[in-house]
Parts: C-alpha cells; sequence; structure tokens
C-alpha cells in the first residue's frame, strides 16, 4: 500500500501548513504531535451560487480573502470549497451545488481558478510570501433533485459504478493542481464529504478506488464526512490496544471508515466536529470519567481501533466546523451544531492527547495533531 509522508515548510498555517507529499513505501514514520495550541481557522464555503454568478462570486472572494484576510494570517492557508453532489448526464459531468445549482465540470474549474488568480493578483503587497492551497469537495448524496437541467433518477451508486464519478472528480482536481501549481506553486487537494446515511459503504469504497488510481501523487484525498452511529452514544472512551469495532449507520463500519480515512495511502482526516454538547465519558480501562464532546471521543474510537488494526494513522492535521455557516444563516437555525473552530481542536485534541492522559499510548499520536488550526465552513450566497 502506497503511503504519503507531509513536508511541512514554513510557520503553521491558517488550516493546514503548506505541504509537498512524496511517495514512499515503508512503515509510517512517527512525528511528534505539537502542543494542543489553537491558531485560528480558515474561511471555507459551501458552494450555493448559479453558475451565471459563480466567476464574479469566486472572484471578489478571492480578491476579499486575499487582500484582508493574508496580510495578517501565517505563510500558508487551506480553502475549502464543497460543491456537493457529482451527477452524470448524458451531455457530461455536473455537480449539484448545496442550493440545488447544476455546476459543470468546466464551470467548477474555471471558478476555482477565478478565485485563487484573484487572491494572488490584487494583493501582491497583502499577500507576499503567502501560499493558498485549495481543496475541492463533493459528496456521496443523491438529495439535490429536481436541479434543471439534470435529471433526478441516477443514484450514487450507479455513478460510481457505472460512470465512474472517482475517476471523473480526479480528472477534476488533477487540473486545477497542475494550473495551480504551475501557476503560483500551489496545490489543489481532492475531497468528498463522506456520511454514512446517503449510501453503502462499498460504493465509497469504490469512488475512493478510482479516485486514487486515477488522482496526481500531490492531489490526495481528504477526509470531511462524518461517522454517524459508530459507538453508539459515544460516552465511552476505548484505546489501543483495547479498542473495538463498531456498527454505524447504513451498515457501515468503524473500521470501514478508518480505511475510508486512509484512503489507500492519500489520505488525511477533517473530522465533522459541528456539534457542541459536552458529555461525561468513562475511559474504559480506568473508569475515570471525565467531560468530553462525544462527537471527538466518536473519532477517537475510530482512530484508535484502527491503528490497533491496522497499525498506522492517516494524518489529523485539521477539524472542521460550520460555525460561520450558522452565524449566516441564524443559530437558532443549527443550535446545538453551531460549535466553534478552536472549540472543537481543543476537545478533539483532548481525546486524543496521551498528554492529558486520555489515550496512554505515544504512537497513538504518530503523525496525528501536527498542525493547530480548522477549517470553518460559510454559504457563497
Amino acid at each position: 500500500m502506497k503511503r504519503l509522508v507531509s513536508i511541512s515548510i514554513g510557520t503553521p498555517i491558517l488550516s493546514l501548513l503548506f505541504s509537498i507529499t512524496v511517495l514512499y513505501q515503508p512503515t509510517k514514520t512517527a512525528q511528534a504531535a505539537t502542543s494542543g495550541g489553537y491558531t485560528s481557522a480558515a474561511q471555507s464555503f459551501y458552494i450555493s451560487i448559479t453558475a451565471s454568478n459563480l466567476d464574479s462570486w469566486m472572484s471578489g472572494a478571492g480578491t476579499y480573502y486575499g487582500c484582508t484576510v493574508a496580510s495578517y494570517e501565517p505563510a500558508s492557508e487551506l480553502v475549502n470549497f464543497n460543491f456537493g453532489e457529482q451527477y452524470w448526464t448524458p451531455s457530461g459531468w455536473y455537480t449539484k451545488d448545496l442550493g440545488g445549482y447544476p455546476l459543470t465540470d468546466n464551470q467548477i474549474i474555471q471558478g476555482v481558478e477565478d478565485y485563487i488568480s484573484a487572491w494572488y493578483a490584487y494583493c501582491s503587497t497583502g499577500n507576499s510570501g503567502h501560499t493558498l492551497n485549495v481543496m475541492v469537495n463533493v459528496n456521496n448524496s443523491s438529495s439535490y433533485q429536481n436541479a434543471a437541467p439534470l435529471p433526478s433518477t441516477i443514484s450514487f451508486s450507479t455513478e460510481v459504478n457505472t460512470y465512474g464519478s472517482g475517476n471523473n472528480w480526479a480528472d477534476v482536481v488533477n487540473t486545477l493542481n497542475q494550473w495551480s501549481y504551475n501557476t503560483y506553486g500551489s496545490l489543489t487537494y481532492g475531497s468528498d464529504d463522506f456520511e454514512p446515511d446517503w449510501s453503502t459503504e462499498s460504493d465509497v469504497d469504490n469512488w475512493i478506488n478510482q479516485y486514487t488510481a486515477a488522482a496526481d501523487y500531490a492531489s490526495f484525498l481528504g477526509f470531511g464526512g462524518s461517522a454517524d452511529g459508530c459507538y453508539g452514544n459515544q460516552l465511552v472512551m476505548y484505546y489501543y490496544p483495547s479498542a473495538t469495532d463498531s456498527g454505524c449507520n447504513n451498515s457501515w463500519s468503524a473500521l470501514g471508515i478508518f480505511d475510508i480515512m486512509d484512503a489507500n495511502g492519500y489520505g488525511f482526516v477533517e473530522p465533522q466536529q459541528y456539534n457542541q454538547s459536552v458529555n461525561n465519558v468513562t475511559i474504559s480501562n480506568t473508569g475515570q470519567v471525565v467531560q468530553l464532546q462525544p462527537q471527538a471521543v466518536q473519532y477517537a474510537n475510530i482512530l484508535n481501533y484502527g491503528y490497533q488494526v491496522r497499525g498506522y494513522l492517516p494524518m489529523l492535521n485539521v477539524t472542521m466546523t460550520q460555525y460561520l455557516a450558522c452565524q449566516q444563516v441564524g443559530v437558532q437555525n443549527c443550535s446545538g451544531i453551531d460549535n466553534t473552530p478552536p472549540t472543537a481542536w481543543d476537545y478533539m485534541y483532548l481525546a486524543l492527547a496521551d498528554g492529558d492522559n486520555y489515550v496512554a499510548v505515544d504512537d497513538i499520536e504518530n503523525g496525528m495533531w501536527v498542525y493547530n488550526a480548522g477549517t470553518d465552513m460559510g454559504w457563497t450566497n
């Protein structure tokens, strides 16, 4: 199985440190974890906009964030654009974005290039020496129906197994990554927001196999999905070497989600830390009760068990929240799932860091929490 090493350049970043990825064969190299200190979160976006308005919005946003954000942030940042659901038609590939608007692959590529170009072009003094890296994200949903001119009958399973949606997204990312690297020396990454309730685990595995077979080595998969249903109410912390597997929603398994996170050696983890509730959690070996966020415990259990079985960990660099999106629509519309980025970061770190005695084995940290950061989702409109 191919593995990747991330070689960091510069200082800790807004959401991920600029990295050069290189292939290698041997066992994963241990890396020391940082302290739990949090730096800040990148502004990322749920895309909900018509094709006719995409270019102007992306150019305007690139100018704004390049001018007003890059000048006082660390040397490199990552922005996540979530384009929604892939969709195949006889005339070509589309996504249906989070507003249900159809976007072609070419429109997505042009829009992302416009954001990157504007970010670099108009604020050369403000962002001098800074690097922008971009993650382009789709999901495994078939729920955004009736967006003309797209049909509403093709399932995620058909998109993957008949038409090759994983290969298609790799083509999009490869095009963007080649352009962004050759033009600005920045990287573009591919991602899929995998949700157990939206498709079968085997269909997601097939998507990953297609994507990783076709993706450039520098364009590796980021896991930004959920782990719904795993470990029940997540009020017990199981850690190496006593962790256990768990059934999750829609017949997914905790080990299956770990393997999806790993993505054939291309994976790094961007866990959804939307839920802000804090509960008493029992540490399995000692019976000690601590206060943690159950969603953080859920991911810790998955990672602990995956490490116990597979013997290595995917990189875990950043948490993902939607605090800004909740502010935009009104917190009353998403009360309880408007976790702030620093709170999400701290609870994920506490659930994993042996320095706080919640995980007793040093190896569970190897390769994890190398950077102190988060990404916070907002809306294009």
